[in-house]
């Protein structure tokens, strides 16, 4: 079985993976660390979050927010090493508007034996960014006869969810529509079960 996860999802699959037995796991568009202010999308996003009047125009703007973390998750970067030797392959976009390529590239030197980095030129963000091709390419990447296991979102939509699976943190979702991932798995010869 292999983990495969976007933006947020790709830091909770290296978190998974750290401490569970997988067959192989593909991180895109993974944040390093936490709390990161690098970009200016980061920062509005931040603003949002932190700012009384963030969390009042949120909404106005389409944003869900939900409260703040009870207790901060480790950061993807102190637990990375972990999953090795399992098979990692983290890839990126070097026009990330949220995250830079530097996060790969730190989540890379930390990573064990095993793992792949693959720095797209011309890539955006998580599954905004995704291309058929690439995802052809990750298929091709992950070992002939295993099986993909991936959560992917029914509707086309960005934002944050409050109470996701009752817990206390917001879960942040940014994903295409269910129709496009089946396109671009099939594309990619993968048989859908």
């Amino acid at each position: 079985v292999a983990v495969v996860g976007f933006s947020m999802g790709a830091s909770v699959a290296l978190l998974y993976a750290s401490g569970n037995p997988v067959d192989a796991v593909v991180s895109v568009s993974s944040p390093s660390r936490w709390y990161v202010r690098q970009t200016a999308a980061m920062r509005r996003l931040h603003w949002l979050i932190e700012a009384p009047l963030g969390r009042l125009l949120a909404p106005v703007l389409g944003v869900r927010l939900g409260r703040p973390w009870a207790q901060v998750p480790v950061s993807p970067i102190e637990v990375v090493h972990r999953i090795a030797p399992t098979p990692l392959l983290l890839v990126h976009g070097d026009r990330d508007h949220y995250f830079p390529a530097e996060h790969a590239t730190a989540l890379y030197r930390a990573a064990g034996a095993g793992t792949r980095l693959w720095l797209e030129p011309g890539m955006g963000h998580a599954e905004s960014g995704v291309t058929p091709g690439l995802v052809d390419r990750i298929a091709t990447w992950l070992r002939p006869g295993g099986w993909l296991l991936a959560t992917v979102g029914d509707e086309a939509w960005t934002g944050t969810q409050d109470n996701w699976l009752d817990g206390s943190a917001p879960m942040w979702w940014s994903h295409a529509d269910s129709a496009t991932y089946r396109s671009w798995l099939k594309q990619a010869g993968l048989l859908i079960t």
